[in-house]
């Protein structure tokens, strides 16, 4: 509403230390190497610097109250059934605001690490991984929930839980968020990128939308969302984007909007992992990072190895994705590393880990 450019000073899902600044443009436009970020490493590096024509004024203002205005007013409790809610805010930004938010909510929420610390006391920051989802799935099974959330530092990942303490799958939700939005908006469409889950393809398209694959990374899903006018985008790593939110992600917007449109089918005869279940079609393994002394050697390598094997179709986009009838992956490049990151999936767990191991195998000798 300010219509002003923006800094926003986070590690993200990262620890302290990685703490570093993230642009924006007016209308929460990333600032990319072809936006400007480039041309302003470029000033930095020659030195470069500007007459300052007119000083500007530091003016301190909390935006609270207004954000959380500004979210309730994106989402519609249309049940006074109150919802049990197990919230790890992982000592990061999301503490203070779940509170206010939640304040005149049907919501009763079981608040963990709530208190801010960018030490990151009692877990790291990233909630999908499973070293770090210790405590809330504790506290899931040891009582009586609707399901259960935890964020990262910064709020813009959010991991769901059902009500057994299970992880779900980020892709799950994205269908069911996406199927929702489709049944109000027809013909409307989605974003994803190659590690998603291709369940989410699958329902969108089943229910009549329209997906579109994006690169991986924020920058490039919001891209996509501006020039597609999409509604709604989905990452496996947790993020959620929506169009009405200036196409950027937002984990609490996310998790109110699953609380919302949930709430009148969560109760004694129906559990969040049943509502869950008909779109968690496939077991994706987890995002596995390897290094490599050659990652476009070995990437070139893996691919051709298993295009001898007759895949029912592999495609070259942000990587390599190959698909045979029993599973199918993902093979990418790592942008800051020297390094190759997959992901398996498929409609059986056992052969999911098969292939996982044979990949790591293969990539053993790069």
């Amino acid at each position: 509403s300010l219509d002003l450019p923006g800094v926003v000073i986070t590690a993200s899902h990262n620890p302290a230390e990685y703490n570093g600044l993230k642009l924006v443009s007016p209308g929460a436009i990333p600032l990319t190497g072809k936006t400007g970020l480039t041309a302003i490493l470029k000033r930095i590096e020659m030195n470069a610097s500007r007459t300052i024509i007119e000083r500007g004024a530091l003016k301190k203002q909390s935006m609270m109250r207004k954000y959380v205005s500004y979210i309730k007013q994106k989402t519609k409790f249309v049940t006074k059934r109150r919802l049990r809610v197990v919230i790890d805010a992982g000592n990061g930004t999301a503490g203070p605001l779940i509170k206010e938010l939640c304040a005149n909510l049907p919501i009763e929420i079981t608040p963990l690490f709530f208190e801010l610390d960018g030490t990151f006391p009692n877990r790291e920051s990233n909630p999908t991984l499973a070293k770090n989802q210790t405590e809330i799935r504790r506290t899931l099974k040891a009582g009586t929930y609707d399901f259960g959330v935890a964020f990262d530092g910064d709020a813009d990942r959010v991991a769901f839980f059902d009500e057994k303490g299970n992880y779900i799958n980020s892709a799950f939700i994205g269908a069911l968020i996406a199927k929702h939005l489709i049944e109000r908006f027809p013909k409307s469409t989605y974003i994803y990128t190659v590690f998603t889950s291709r369940a989410y393809e699958e329902v969108i398209k089943k229910s009549g939308g329209k997906a579109i694959r994006a690169r991986v990374g924020h920058a490039f899903i919001k891209e996509v969302m501006h020039k597609q006018d999409a509604l709604f985008g989905c990452e496996h790593s947790a993020h959620f984007y929506f169009k009405d939110n200036y196409y950027t992600d937002s984990g609490i917007l996310a998790f109110l909007f699953v609380a919302a449109a949930l709430a009148e089918k969560l109760g004694a005869e129906k559990k969040f992992s049943e509502i869950i279940r008909p779109v968690s079609t496939y077991f994706q393994t987890a995002e596995v990072l390897v290094e490599v002394k050659y990652k476009e050697l070995a990437l070139q390598e893996i691919a051709s190895r298993y295009e001898s094997k007759h895949p029912e179709s592999i495609t070259y986009f942000d990587g390599v994705t190959i698909h045979f009838p029993e599973y199918w992956f993902v093979i990418k490049k790592s942008v800051t590393e020297d390094a190759l990151k997959f992901v398996v999936e498929s409609p059986k767990k056992q052969i999911a880990y098969t292939v996982q191991k044979e990949i790591l195998e293969q990539l053993r000798i790069y």
